[in-house]
């Protein structure tokens, strides 16, 4: 059941809050059960990708680093052009009517975008303006609802959740500098439906290895494991 808001805006439920609370809780652990999964080989071309290759060795000591390393591997990248997780429930299928199950699911929809806070609602969430894809859409995350200002601009992975979204592990803050660059055209136009795969990887390596060069960045998702798995 939505509850409607005098200004007949639709907000996710407390119900839907503390399931969401369970979904975030239930993809960190499976965040790391797919890190385990991708050959060590593709972890280094992830890490060329966002310009964390350094003299051959994949190099996320900056704190931030790592949840972003591990965000792009497990949704961009693609092994012999499949999806990471679709490649892992080939071979470990979970169980239907699952909260796995349906998590899985929903990283299946994940997608790459800029997007910019247009309200908070305390406890809940975030109203944002995707810019890539020109619509408003309310991303479920109670950490971010405390902690992001109006105005800011996002760059990272989101995926559908029921009728709203969650972030998928980490969110750059992208610089006024390189949200009015060229690098960024794209979203200023705006576009009418999903960049293929292929170039939305891409997209996304250009905003991260850009925006990490800059040293900015503010993320979360992922836990120790993830580092020493490396």
């Amino acid at each position: 059941m939505l509850l409607e808001t005098k200004d007949n805006v639709v907000l996710p439920t407390l119900e839907i809050v503390d399931y969401y609370e369970s979904v975030r809780e239930t993809t960190k652990k499976l965040n790391n059960v797919l890190s385990e999964d991708i050959p060590h080989s593709y972890l280094k071309t992830c890490a060329k990708e966002l310009g964390l290759l350094k003299q051959g060795m994949i190099d996320v000591s900056r704190n931030g680093d790592v949840d972003v390393f591990w965000d792009y591997c497990i949704h961009q990248l693609r092994i012999e052009n499949t999806h990471v997780v679709a490649r892992y429930l080939l071979k470990f299928p979970p169980v239907s009517n699952t909260i796995e199950y349906s998590i899985f699911q929903s990283m299946l929809q994940s997608y790459y975008t800029v997007y910019e806070i247009k309200d908070i609602v305390r406890g809940k969430g975030v109203w944002v303006a995707d810019l890539l894809y020109r619509r408003e859409i309310f991303i479920i995350d109670i950490e971010m609802s405390y902690t992001v200002l109006t105005g800011v601009v996002l760059a990272g992975n989101i995926m559908p959740i029921d009728q709203f979204y969650m972030t998928t592990g980490a969110n750059l803050i992208v610089p006024i500098e390189l949200l009015e660059s060229q690098l960024l055209a794209v979203a200023h136009s705006g576009l009418n439906e999903r960049l293929p795969k292929n170039k939305e990887a891409l997209l996304a390596a250009e905003i991260i290895s850009a925006i990490l060069k800059r040293g900015i960045w503010d993320s979360f998702g992922f836990n120790e494991f993830a580092y020493q798995n490396i």
